[in-house]
């Protein structure tokens, strides 16, 4: 009798390749016997990977080709970063597993270790991300952003040959792959918000896949799923995607309620607009703080910056 077996749909840069290899090991432990496959899927992003994010037409594109794999049963399911998961899946797909939170905030990364602070003047910053930017410029408006694309190891070695005085970079992708010699300082929460899901793991599968669906079940970790689901009510309620400058970081009270905050800026970081919500809904609470943003004037901050 064959083992059973699944396939796993993964981009190839180290880091979308440490969550599969993570996501396939806690199968394992969960469902001994269980055979996990790791496909590897060319995206839009990586094939273009000189082109600016904000450059790219459409929201996905580093999950569309995945999403092209499972629907057309290549793989079985796929594992994203969640903040690069537009907010409207692929028709007949759907979130099947978000994996516990690694730390979400965002980290200044300097070959001293410097805080942000205490960056020289007009330092040359490394980001592709609007909501790094704006954030940062609204701090240090002297600063220096510069677009950014590669994986971790290039924009370390851009750095290095001093192209960029240093890198913004979510910290769980340093914490996951931990590269030696790294030095860098978290940002904190009321410096910069970080994107919408950020931190977490997504597995996004076939609906109605059922016999898939039960084995990745064991993933699923409730207090993630929650404030990540406020996260993307308040984007999906702007009508932002990934490329526009806004952040949201959601958590739960000691008392059980959902505490989502929000923020929306315009590119150049000259104005930041900020609200926040509390509640035990995750749709309503990011609903409701989209709301407050929109009444301060979001929507046209947003539209500015598109």
């Amino acid at each position: 009798m064959s083992r059973p077996q699944l396939k796993l749909g993964t981009r190839g840069s180290k880091l979308a390749l440490w969550q599969a290899h993570h996501v396939r090991d806690l199968l394992a432990r969960a469902h001994p016997g269980l055979e996990v496959e790791i496909v590897v899927v060319k995206t839009t992003a990586d094939v273009a990977h000189d082109k600016p994010l904000t450059r790219f037409a459409t929201q996905g594109v580093f999950v569309k080709e995945l999403e092209s794999a499972l629907l057309s049963s290549a793989i079985d399911f796929a594992v994203h970063s969640l903040k690069d998961v537009p907010t409207e899946l692929a028709a007949g797909l759907e979130l099947g597993a978000i994996l516990e939170r690694e730390d979400p905030r965002d980290t200044l990364v300097t070959p001293e270790g410097v805080a942000l602070e205490d960056l020289a003047a007009e330092s040359v910053v490394g980001t592709s991300s609007p909501r790094r930017v704006a954030q940062l410029l609204n701090i240090r408006p002297d600063l220096k952003p510069k677009e950014i694309r590669g994986n971790l190891d290039t924009r370390l070695r851009k750095m290095a040959d001093g192209e960029y005085a240093c890198l913004v970079l979510a910290r769980a992708g340093l914490v996951r792959l931990s590269p030696p010699g790294v030095r860098h300082v978290p940002l904190s929460l009321e410096q910069m918000l970080p994107a919408p899901g950020q931190g977490a793991i997504a597995v996004e599968l076939r609906t109605g896949d059922a016999a898939t669906a039960d084995r990745i079940r064991s993933l699923h970790h409730d207090h993630t799923a929650k404030c990540v689901e406020a996260e993307r009510a308040m984007l999906a309620a702007l009508g932002g995607g990934c490329q526009l400058p806004v952040g949201s970081l959601a958590s739960v009270s000691p008392r059980g309620k959902l505490v989502l905050r929000g923020v929306v800026a315009d590119r150049q970081g000259r104005k930041l607009l900020r609200a926040d919500g509390m509640g035990t809904s995750p749709f309503d609470v990011g609903k409701r703080v989209a709301e407050k943003l929109r009444f301060l004037g979001a929507e046209h901050l947003l539209s500015s910056s598109e």
